[in-house]
């Protein structure tokens, strides 16, 4: 949103060069900080769930089918994911609403939303986050919110699955840093000092820090923008591969 500073955290499956790329879809300029906060690396073990990323899925929008309002919970069909699921992993963006509120994801199985909040919105601009849900291979959520208009965007971007046997190699633990920042447009730390113009991308890889090992299969980033001239969105993603 121009002129504002937005955050959420972002999980990206490493390229084997472990490079990123960072594009900027707006016709304008826009400041971007990166901390890493986590990788998701190691030897998995059968008390832990481990982490599959997996390639960022639109897998439901409300704008072309009907809003979320207050009327109570609905459930949310995120489409099959992999077998032996336990979590999925959502970037969650409310867009257009009525009024200002919050947004609660919950497991399908639980019968009532919990007195939690995974998106607080003050106006109609967008507000993404990245959310965390128990759920099965069968893709089912629930959503709850107290806005009385509300269009919400699900994009599924990994999961944690209970099974050693489904994935090879095996889906690796998340393992926490220390927060650094590894990058930041304003200052030249990481890349090139100046603002990320409109349409044009930002490379940059992780194989140099300690906190990063070179098994990592994905890592953990708060990704920030500031000083957006026009609205737009940012997409991160693994170098290498097409956006």
């Amino acid at each position: 949103v121009a002129g504002r500073t937005l955050a959420n955290l972002v999980s990206v499956g490493r390229a084997s060069d472990g490079s990123f790329k960072i594009t900027n879809t707006s016709p304008g300029s826009v400041h971007v900080v990166v901390d890493l906060v986590g990788v998701h690396v190691g030897m998995f073990s059968d008390s832990a769930f481990g982490y599959v990323p997996l390639d960022p899925t639109r897998a439901y929008d409300s704008r072309s089918d009907v809003p979320f309002t207050a009327d109570g919970p609905e459930d949310v069909e995120l489409g099959a994911l992999p077998p032996g699921t336990r979590a999925v992993a959502l970037n969650v963006t409310a867009v257009g609403a009525s009024r200002s509120g919050h947004v609660t994801v919950f497991p399908a199985t639980q019968l009532d939303p919990p007195n939690v909040s995974n998106i607080n919105v003050s106006s109609a601009a967008p507000v993404p986050n990245m959310v965390i849900v128990a759920a099965d291979s069968d893709g089912l959520i629930s959503v709850d919110t107290n806005i009385a208009r509300v269009d919400l965007v699900f994009d599924v971007v990994g999961v944690y699955t209970g099974s050693v046997t489904e994935f090879v190699p095996p889906a690796p633990p998340f393992r926490s840093t220390a927060p650094t920042r590894i990058l930041d447009t304003r200052n030249g730390t990481g890349v090139r000092q100046g603002p990320l113009l409109d349409g044009r991308e930002i490379v940059f890889d992780v194989d140099d820090l300690a906190q990063v090992p070179d098994d990592a299969e994905a890592v953990m980033m708060n990704v920030t923008v500031t000083g957006p001239t026009t609205p737009g969105y940012l997409s991160v993603w693994p170098g290498g591969v097409p956006r």
